[in-house]
């Protein structure tokens, strides 16, 4: 169960065993669909419930753009003028309703917690609030599919397919994934 504190939601636990692994290259296709299993049970939990907006939003990540812009300008001109075209980009593009719950934001290798192959445990759900369910498998595919900088096709298959034992991906997010 979650508990509201601060605006945010915990969920509090005497003690998670397993660890978190130290690289990506531990991982296998039954670890990946796994993880993709839990967080589309978690989609499917809170879909209909309403949280605060996640800290990545657009107008979010506009604000952020907006306070480093001009020290950017300045030190790393090209890249300035990249971020910017990219946050252009970003606001003007047409509005994408897509389903829609708690989101963990933040689905890195170590926020999961393993134990002898399998997965007891997502932790850090402080970047968590209300955003697209796609964020978080975009997020997911981005973190946990790359070995050795090599994005592992196999992995994402493996994800995607826990992913959707739980919860279907719709044509209108498969889309936008593009």
């Amino acid at each position: 169960p979650y508990f509201p504190w601060k605006k945010k939601f915990i969920l509090i636990f005497k003690k998670l065993d397993g660890a978190a692994y130290s690289s990506t290259s531990t991982l296998t296709p039954a670890h990946l669909q796994q993880v993709g299993q839990a967080l589309a049970q978690m989609h499917r939990q809170t879909r209909t419930s309403r949280f605060s907006p996640h800290r990545f939003t657009a107008r979010a990540i506009h604000q952020v753009y907006r306070e480093i812009q001009q020290p950017l300008a300045q030190k790393f001109p090209p890249l300035a003028v990249e971020l910017g075209q990219w946050m252009q980009w970003l606001i003007k593009r047409p509005k994408i309703i897509l389903p829609a719950g708690l989101i963990h934001g933040d689905l890195f290798l170590e926020n999961l917690h393993f134990k002898k192959g399998h997965l007891v445990g997502i932790l850090d759900f402080e970047a968590a609030g209300h955003g697209p369910f796609l964020f978080d498998i975009a997020v997911t595919l981005h973190a946990l599919c790359y070995q050795k900088n090599q994005f592992q096709p196999g992995l994402a298959k493996a994800f995607l397919h826990g992913y959707e034992k739980r919860r279907k991906i719709s044509r209108q997010e498969k889309q936008a994934l593009n």
